[in-house]
């Protein structure tokens, strides 16, 4: 099968996933095939919704060997005035 058939494929196995996502509003920063695994990259507003979104493709691959749920946090909260993020030595 050759890559293209096999992103379809994927897209069309976890397309209640991805629709979940684009209900909660959340833009998909990248969709591709990576190391036969469909990788989803998004930014969720919070580490609630995120493990909402990763509970959402593991109902449909409960052990994510065809999936990958990059799924960062937005961390817009936490960033100060200046637009930095603050680390502490």
């Amino acid at each position: 099968m050759d890559s293209g058939d096999q992103f379809e494929q994927l897209k069309q196995k976890f397309a209640p996933a991805l629709q979940f996502l684009e209900s909660r509003g959340i833009p998909l920063q990248a969709l591709n095939i990576q190391d036969d695994r469909l990788l989803v990259r998004a930014v969720a507003p919070s580490e609630q919704v995120r493990d909402e979104i990763v509970e959402q493709f593991r109902r449909l691959d409960p052990s994510l060997d065809q999936v990958h749920p990059d799924i960062r946090i937005d961390s817009a909260d936490s960033v100060g005035s200046t637009g930095q993020s603050s680390v502490q030595r």
